[in-house]
């Protein structure tokens, strides 16, 4: 057992869950995310044509289907996480990968 705090340096979303995920298991957690997610002003992707896209995180999904309506192609996600929100979002045809941040 750990009895020294943990520094979670991950952002909001899922910083929050992953200290309560910590703290679940007996450890002090401390949140100090030490970044921010935020969209790119004016970057909407030009999806005439487009049959695929690939999404690796749920962060670009979640952006992506906030800047676009677009949810025609196969969506190709790095795994579980990922592909669950592409689905959330809209997309019927998702293809998940084995990725894993566990």
């Amino acid at each position: 057992m750990v009895s020294a705090p943990v520094i979670v340096t991950r952002a909001e979303p899922g910083a929050s869950e992953t200290v309560a995920r910590l703290e679940a298991r007996g450890l002090k957690a401390i949140p100090c995310p030490m970044l921010e997610l935020a969209p790119i002003a004016g970057a909407v992707p030009e999806t005439e044509g487009v049959s695929h896209i690939v999404f690796t995180s749920a962060n670009g999904v979640r952006f992506f289907a906030a800047a676009t309506g677009w949810r025609q192609g196969r969506a190709w996600c790095v795994g579980p996480s990922t592909a669950e929100a592409a689905r959330r979002a809209g997309f019927a045809d998702v293809h998940e990968g084995a990725g894993d941040a566990e």
